[in-house]
């Protein structure tokens, strides 16, 4: 996934967009229930040296996967440049249709 544009990763979705979201905005959407907060790693190693507050691992995402609605806020991070995980992420779930996917966006 590295080196490629979200643009390039969504594929065959033509007028998709990977939006990205602060970390204040995504710290206040988590505390208020409102966003989940995910991280885009399948390796539970690496999710557990890249956890942060409030985040659940990608296999407890997929586990819950058929009980959050369509327009759930979905917030994936990373800890790559350019957040090329995360964004990777999101556009394979844009394209299962849940429209309200955003990538936390680096510092």
């Amino acid at each position: 996934m590295c080196g490629r544009t979200p643009r390039e990763m969504t594929g065959d979705m033509e007028n998709a967009t990977i939006r990205r979201i602060s970390v204040e905005q995504a710290r206040e959407k988590v505390a208020a229930g409102s966003g989940l907060l995910v991280c885009a790693y399948d390796d539970e190693d690496k999710f557990k040296g890249n956890h942060l507050s409030g985040a659940m691992s990608l296999a407890e995402f997929r586990s819950r996967l058929p009980s959050i609605p369509k327009d759930q806020e979905i917030i994936f991070y990373c800890a790559l440049p350019k957040e090329a995980s995360a964004a990777g992420r999101a556009a394979e779930y844009l394209k299962l249709r849940y429209d309200n996917v955003k990538v936390l966006a680096g510092e």
